[in-house]
């Protein structure tokens, strides 16, 4: 049986300037790449700060409502030795978890944010033409 290839190999002319083009291209979308990255961690910086003035009101006042400072002086009173499980179950209960949680939810996102505009401002590119 007489096969004849699918295609057949040629010489392939590659226009003058193609692999500077390309690489030039590809420097570009990694610097457009590098200030999306640089515009979404500034914008999520800015409102996680943002709401971090809300939630930390809302935290200074859960703590002063649910007088978990009175609780926990009593670590210095003699009587913890006598009554450390109800002392320590008191703290816990009087804990605003859910401003204490969101405030450690947004400075996180905070940190994450600055970590990445730090990432993206110091990164160089991947591939240099010679």
């Amino acid at each position: 049986m007489n096969e004849k290839p699918l295609f057949q190999l040629t010489d392939v002319v590659v226009p003058q300037g193609l692999l500077g083009r390309v690489i030039a291209h590809i420097q570009y979308k990694q610097q457009q790449s590098r200030l999306w990255r640089l515009r979404i961690s500034v914008g999520a910086g800015i409102a996680s700060v943002a709401a971090l003035v809300p939630v930390g009101i809302s935290l200074a006042h859960s703590f002063a409502v649910s007088h978990f400072s009175a609780y926990l002086s009593l670590l210095g009173d003699s009587a913890v030795l006598a009554y450390w499980k109800e002392i320590s179950v008191s703290i816990l209960e009087s804990l605003p978890t859910t401003a204490l949680a969101l405030t450690i939810a947004l400075v996180g996102v905070l940190l994450w944010s600055m970590c990445i505009a730090v990432r993206s401002i110091t990164s160089q590119p991947v591939l240099q033409h010679a």
